[in-house]
C-alpha cells in the first residue's frame, strides 16, 4: 500500500512539473511572439525608406511628379518667350522657343532630388547647355552661369561645374512638352545637383565673372548643391531607423523587469539586464552620433537647422535620451526615485524619436511614393 502510495504521489509531483514546463513554454512563447512582432513592426520606418529608394528608378508621370515654387506658376506665351544670354560673352543671342527647340537635343533619365527629400524620376529632353555656351563663348572672367526664372526665382551653376556635366536646357519631360508645373517653356535639367538648381521657366542666362547666391543661397542653402553618399537623406533615414529599432527592443528587454506588467517578463534567458544595457547604449551612442551628423549635414546644405517640426521634435528626442543615459546609469539606477524616472522618462524618448521618424517619413516618403 504504502508503495502505491508513493507510486502515486510521485505521478502527481511529475504530472504538476510537466504543467509547469508546459505553462513557462506557453508563456516564454507568449512573450517571444510579441516581442518579435513589436519588433518587426518597428522595422515599418526602414523598410518604407527602402521601398522608396527602390521606387526612386523608376519614373515618375507628369501627372505624379511633386512641384515647389516660390510662388505662384508663371503663365508664359511662348510667341512672347525670348532667351537672351549674355554677360560675359564673346557672342550674346537671344533665342525664340522654336529656334532653341530645333537645336541638337539629347533624352536623358534623371531624378530630381530635393533637400528635403522629395524626388522624381523622368525623361528629360532638351539642349546640352555646353553646346549653347560654346556657340556664345564665355570670357576668361566667366565664373559662374546665373539662371533667371519669370517668376523672380535665380541660381547659379559654375562655369567649370558645367563644363563637367550634362547639364540640359530642357523642354520636355515623359516625351511630352515640358508642364506648365515643370518650369515650361523651358527649364534647368542638372543631374547629380539638388533640386534648387533646377531652375523653371527659365528667361535669362548670364555669364558673371564672381560667385552669384540664387534665391536659397543667400538664405543659407550650401552653393555647390552636388548630392553625394553622405549629403543623401537616405543615409541619415536609415541609420534613424536603425537606432529606433535599438530603441523598441531596449524598452521591450526593459520591462521584462518592470512591476507594472509581466509581458515580456518570459523572455528568453539571454535576453537578461546586459543584453538591456546592451541594447540601451546601442540605442543612445547610435541616435545622438546621427543626429550630430545630420546637425553638420542640415547646417552645411541650409545654414540652419531646427527649422522643421522633425528637426525640432528629433532635437527633444535626443535631450531626452541623454537623460535616460545618465539616469540609466548603475549609481543612479539603484536609487529608487532614479529608477522610477529612468522607465518613465525612457518611453518618451522613444516616442519623440519615433514621431520624429513619422514627420521624415511623411515628408520625403509616403506624400512622395
Amino acid at each position: 500500500m504504502i508503495y502505491e502510495k508513493d507510486i502515486i504521489s510521485h505521478k502527481k509531483e511529475a504530472s504538476q512539473r510537466i504543467l509547469r514546463i508546459e505553462g513557462d513554454v506557453l508563456s516564454l512563447k507568449r512573450s517571444s511572439i510579441i516581442f518579435i512582432v513589436i519588433l518587426i513592426l518597428s522595422s515599418l520606418p526602414l523598410v518604407l525608406v527602402l521601398l522608396k529608394l527602390e521606387d526612386e528608378q523608376k519614373i515618375t508621370s507628369n501627372e505624379d511628379f511633386f512641384t515647389l515654387s516660390i510662388g505662384d506658376i508663371p503663365t508664359i506665351n511662348v510667341s512672347n518667350w525670348y532667351l537672351p544670354i549674355n554677360g560675359e560673352v564673346e557672342n550674346p543671342v537671344i533665342y525664340t522657343y522654336e529656334n532653341l527647340t530645333s537645336l541638337p537635343n539629347i533624352a536623358v533619365n534623371a531624378t530630381l532630388q530635393s533637400v528635403s527629400g522629395y524626388s522624381g524620376r523622368a525623361e528629360w529632353r532638351g539642349v546640352p547647355l555646353k553646346d549653347v555656351l560654346e556657340v556664345v563663348r564665355p570670357t576668361e572672367n566667366a565664373y559662374d552661369i546665373i539662371f533667371y526664372a519669370a517668376d523672380g526665382y535665380t541660381s547659379s551653376l559654375r562655369l567649370k561645374e558645367i563644363e563637367m556635366s550634362e547639364i540640359l536646357l530642357v523642354f520636355e519631360m515623359n516625351r511630352e512638352t515640358l508642364p506648365a508645373s515643370q518650369g515650361f517653356p523651358l527649364r534647368v535639367v542638372a543631374p547629380g545637383y539638388y533640386g534648387y538648381k533646377w531652375v523653371k521657366w527659365v528667361v535669362r542666362i548670364e555669364a558673371v565673372d564672381y560667385d552669384y547666391k540664387g534665391f536659397w543661397e543667400t538664405r543659407g542653402w550650401n552653393d555647390y548643391a552636388k548630392i553625394s553618399f553622405e549629403r543623401d537623406w537616405s543615409v541619415h533615414a536609415i541609420l534613424f531607423s536603425i537606432s529606433f529599432m535599438f530603441g523598441v527592443a531596449s524598452i521591450m528587454t526593459g520591462l521584462r523587469y518592470s512591476k507594472t506588467t509581466d509581458t515580456f517578463r518570459d523572455l528568453p534567458r539571454f535576453m537578461n539586464r546586459r543584453f538591456h544595457h546592451f541594447l540601451s547604449l546601442s540605442y543612445v551612442i547610435s541616435a545622438i552620433i546621427v543626429f550630430i551628423y545630420w546637425i553638420i549635414q542640415t547646417f552645411i546644405d541650409r545654414g540652419a537647422f531646427f527649422y522643421t517640426l522633425h528637426g525640432i521634435v528629433g532635437g527633444l528626442s535626443i535631450l531626452l535620451l541623454l537623460i535616460t543615459a545618465i539616469t540609466g546609469m548603475k549609481r543612479y539606477i539603484r536609487d529608487p526615485s532614479y529608477r522610477g524616472f529612468h522607465r518613465g522618462i525612457y518611453p518618451w524618448a522613444v516616442f519623440f524619436f519615433s514621431v520624429s521618424i513619422v514627420f521624415g517619413l511623411l515628408i520625403s516618403v509616403i506624400f512622395f511614393y
